[in-house]
């Protein structure tokens, strides 16, 4: 059985915000790693809301990405496929 980590709080949006508006990527990168997969969606969509999307060449990753988005109830997160072929 695998174990995942988990972050104890799930950062709120806009936790890692410099003045200037600017996301602080070590602040973020720092907490995030300590993250299960879920929790990193969840606060990618509360953070950048309507900017995100996933891209998909429907591939395993993308694939497990898209059940997790639907899982969350993240389902307005538009998904862009790429013909790889």
């Amino acid at each position: 059985m695998m174990l995942t980590k988990s972050c104890f709080q799930v950062p709120q949006p806009g936790a890692f915000r410099k003045a200037d508006g600017a996301i602080d990527l070590d602040r973020a990168n720092a907490c995030l790693s300590n993250c299960t997969p879920e929790e990193i969606l969840t606060w990618a969509a509360g953070t950048f809301g309507g900017r995100i999307c996933l891209q998909s060449s429907m591939q395993r990753r993308s694939s497990t990405l898209m059940h997790m988005l639907s899982d969350l109830g993240l389902r307005s997160i538009p998904a862009l496929f790429v013909d790889t072929g």
